[in-house]
């Protein structure tokens, strides 16, 4: 006997608004990652290296190419739903770990 698929529709439309809540918080997490190493950097918790932005662009480049690569290389070592996770839960921990050190 072949398994049954079922095709009823069970999401409700707060699971929707849920899950979009849930991207848009993923999304800032991700674009936010060079910024945050500026400003861990300008506060003497990472190389200065991090710190360096474009004069005229203010965009912190190196953090970004940093990012970018580090990025690059998870994403062509892991499935993407396990490198997700892992990102959410690291940024959580970065964020941790930077308001705890300035109490």
């Amino acid at each position: 006997m072949a398994c049954e698929i079922s095709t009823r529709q069970t999401t409700t439309a707060w699971h929707d608004m849920l899950y979009l809540i849930s991207q848009i918080y993923d999304f800032t997490y991700y674009v936010s990652q060079p910024r945050i190493l500026m400003a861990m950097a300008r506060d003497g918790l990472l190389p200065s290296f991090f710190s360096d932005v474009n004069k005229q662009t203010q965009v912190p480049v190196k953090s970004t190419i940093v990012t970018g690569i580090c990025a690059a290389a998870l994403a062509f070592a892991m499935d993407v739903s396990q490198l997700a996770g892992m990102v959410r839960n690291q940024l959580s921990i970065i964020y941790f770990l930077y308001i705890n050190g300035h109490c």
